[in-house]
């Protein structure tokens, strides 16, 4: 069993003592009780980030208490920390992509890099070529308008090739899902949990709150089985959302750090 985030961040902001800690406390308190499970998280890098690279390159290092080891495939690590070395994350490497349209999509599970500004359908077409998941991830007003007509546009084209949509805790609690989820469910897409921490210091505290449980992991193979499992729809949605006072709060501090002021 593993219980992953699959949409994280980790912005140069971030304290990353916080950001860990908070990554395995959070995940762990969503593993059922009695059960055992692995953790995940699964970034998505933004342009101007190179976390995963950095630490695979040893350009970089973990917090004091952390330790990390590579894993078995490439684009995935493992860590862990001192005060319980059986426990431990897999890191799974993952871009960010915003299209020419203005549409993100994420890029799960590869370390591949893809360039910004390409058409939507272009791609989400190289994301699957490099072996990775196309997921269109929902976030605030994002999916309205001509975006949204994109984004329409390439559920309907989605048939046996790979896609996948994504909630976030910014849709908060008592919000119902966009139609353009509904949609992708009767199409049967997948649709994935994720946290999607924003760009300022204090959100570290939020990777790791919502999630998926995947039941058919296996640690031989992390991303491999990872892949097939999320694109077969074998999960469930675990965690939590914000509360309405929780996300607008979160979106007034991104909001005041993006014009400069205190968050």
């Amino acid at each position: 069993m593993l219980i992953a985030d699959t949409h994280v961040h980790a912005y140069p902001g971030y304290a990353m003592d916080m950001w860990w800690a908070s990554a395995f406390s959070n995940l762990r308190a969503l593993v059922p009780s009695g059960a055992s499970a692995e953790l995940g998280l699964l970034l998505t890098e933004r342009h101007d980030c190179s976390f995963f690279a950095d630490l695979a390159a040893r350009r970089s290092t973990l917090p004091s208490g952390y330790t990390w080891e590579r894993g078995p495939e490439p684009g995935v690590v493992a860590v862990r920390r001192a005060a319980d070395p059986a426990d431990r994350i897999w890191l799974f490497a993952g871009r960010q992509v915003v299209t020419r349209e203005g549409v993100e999509v994420l890029a799960l599970l590869t370390p591949d890099l893809f360039p910004d500004r390409e058409p939507a359908d272009a791609t989400v077409a190289a994301i699957r070529r490099a072996g990775g998941l196309p997921v269109l991830p929902w976030s605030p007003g994002k999916w309205l308008g001509r975006r949204g007509a994109v984004v329409r546009g390439l559920i309907e084209a989605a048939s046996s090739a790979p896609l996948a949509l994504g909630d976030t805790t910014l849709r908060p609690c008592g919000l119902p899902a966009s139609p353009l989820i509904r949609r992708g469910r009767r199409r049967k897409l997948p649709v994935l949990a994720g946290s999607d921490p924003l760009p300022f210091a204090d959100d570290a505290v939020s990777v790791g709150r919502y999630a998926v449980l995947v039941p058919s992991f296996d640690p031989a193979c992390p991303v491999l089985s990872l892949r097939a499992a999320l694109g077969a729809r074998l999960f469930t949605v675990t965690g939590r959302r914000d509360t309405p006072v929780r996300m607008v709060r979160r979106w007034l501090a991104n909001q005041r750090m993006r014009k400069g002021g205190p968050a």
